[in-house]
């Protein structure tokens, strides 16, 4: 393809891309670095000045706070241009390549979405963990970025949980960051700090059917209280279930809210006579008259 930076393409580079996927050359977890990827500057401008013009969602939460668009693959090429070519090359040319480069038999399936970096905004450590997906990757697109202005990808040492910095990237146009997506892929988005600009990024998915993970992870730890209630809210971005459904839902989205409520449990060690036993079952009694469901209700302020 045309589009692609000829240097990619090469016999060589693919045998570097397939040493590294290996984990032979790239700490913490494999990862690529591809500057000046596409061969159109004229492309890059264009794409940075359709998605000035586009719709983003504020999304915000105890992960992330950035803005983000639909996906691509519901854009209207009339109307964005730059954007459809883009999705279309991706989801053709590069898809194609990257299953060359990488030896991986991947799906059809490529999820894209811009996401800008407003001023403060940040992206915690997180690994991209989803079912079934292989390979996340980012293509920048701010031009003039300077280290003051932040929005730097770390990527994490990881021991069960991400425990120090081990690469620091710094946003450069025309660059695509690529890594493969595993329990080891622990990466964020350091705080934006420039007032007046935003930082640019095109994120996108590939999805390996071959072979589908599901992973499962901590959301919550609550302590269950006698007679109490625990509401959990978890949004559609931080669920890896929920997250996968509105990967499917596209616009519509979906929630969940968990409740678990933990009843009366009477300890061997408290029951020293019968009259006990009647004063508690009194007690039982009494609320259900009253009517209540619980009679202390637990939060900690977190969705």
């Amino acid at each position: 393809c045309d589009m692609i930076n000829s240097i990619y393409l090469t016999d060589e580079y693919t045998t570097e891309f397939r040493k590294t996927l290996s984990g032979s050359f790239s700490k913490p977890f494999p990862h690529f670095y591809l500057p000046d990827f596409l061969t159109s500057k004229e492309f890059i401008t264009d794409l940075r000045s359709e998605l000035g013009t586009v719709q983003y969602d504020r999304k915000e939460n105890d992960l992330y706070s950035l803005n983000q668009t639909a996906d691509l693959s519901n854009f209207d090429a009339n109307k964005f241009p730059a954007l459809t070519k883009f999705r279309d090359l991706f989801k053709a040319d590069v898809l194609n390549w990257l299953r060359n480069v990488s030896g991986v038999d991947l799906n059809n399936e490529v999820a894209i979405t811009s996401s800008n970096y407003a001023y403060t905004d940040l992206l915690l450590p997180h690994d991209d963990q989803c079912e079934g997906r292989k390979f996340a990757f980012t293509l920048y697109l701010t031009s003039d970025w300077k280290e003051t202005d932040g929005g730097q990808l770390l990527l994490y040492d990881y021991n069960d949980n991400p425990i120090s910095v081990a690469q620091i990237t710094n946003p450069t146009e025309n660059m695509l960051v690529m890594f493969e997506v595993s329990q080891r892929s622990w990466h964020m988005v350091t705080e934006y700090l420039h007032i007046n600009f935003r930082l640019f990024r095109l994120i996108k998915s590939c999805i390996n059917i071959v072979q589908p993970m599901l992973f499962l992870f901590q959301v919550l730890r609550v302590s269950p209280v006698r007679n109490s209630a625990a509401l959990v809210f978890r949004e559609p971005g931080v669920y890896p279930f929920v997250k996968y459904v509105n990967c499917k839902a596209e616009d519509k989205y979906y929630y969940v809210i968990s409740c678990s409520f933990y009843g009366f449990t009477v300890d061997d060690s408290s029951v020293t006579n019968s009259e006990e036993n009647v004063e508690s079952d009194d007690e039982v009694k009494n609320d259900d008259e009253a009517g209540s469901s619980f009679s202390k209700f637990e939060s900690d302020g977190k969705n």
